[in-house]
């Protein structure tokens, strides 16, 4: 195959054009490539910062809502009284339920219906929240009044009664 030197010459600058157009394509695809990421890691980043002050606020504002509901327990005298208090709170919250378990192993729920859910032989001292609300409150003071003790899904609390009976209220706020 002879070729004249206008053909070569054009042969020759029509692969130049294409390794140019080549080179710039893939430049331009890894800047492009780069830039996205970049702008998706900042979304991603402004998305947890939001989320993460959102969830704070709403668990400090249920936080606060199970320290309100034991501190309205500390004046209440008999069972029915206990249990309106602890269904406004269960109701008030959203909270899924809401109840406490003393350290002479009766359970109190919001109503008599949740408290016949629980079986015979049910001792809240058992449970993990009871634990650890325990552990927590003996860890800070050796005579707590009332002692954060933070358990996802539930927020226990731990407090020493007027009558010396030891308590923790719990609030399930995730199924």
């Amino acid at each position: 195959m002879n070729l004249s030197f206008g053909q070569k010459l054009l042969v020759a600058f029509g692969i130049l054009l294409l390794l140019v157009m080549g080179a710039f394509t893939l430049s331009g695809n890894l800047r492009l490539q780069d830039t996205t990421d970049t702008y998706v890691d900042a979304l991603i980043e402004d998305t947890v910062a939001q989320s993460t002050s959102s969830i704070a606020d709403w668990l400090n504002t249920r936080l606060a809502m199970t320290e309100a509901t034991a501190n309205a327990l500390e004046s209440v005298e008999t069972d029915a009284e206990a249990r309106v208090i602890l269904a406004a709170a269960t109701t008030g919250g959203g909270f899924i339920d809401v109840y406490v378990g003393r350290d002479d192993g009766y359970m109190l729920m919001k109503d008599d219906a949740s408290e016949a859910t629980l079986p015979a032989d049910f001792d809240p001292r058992t449970r993990p929240w009871f634990k650890q609300a325990k552990q927590k409150a003996q860890r800070r003071s050796p005579n707590p009044t009332w002692t954060r003790a933070l358990e996802a899904p539930s927020f226990p609390r731990w407090h020493r009664s007027n009558v010396g009976l030891t308590r923790v209220l719990s609030v399930v706020i995730l199924p």
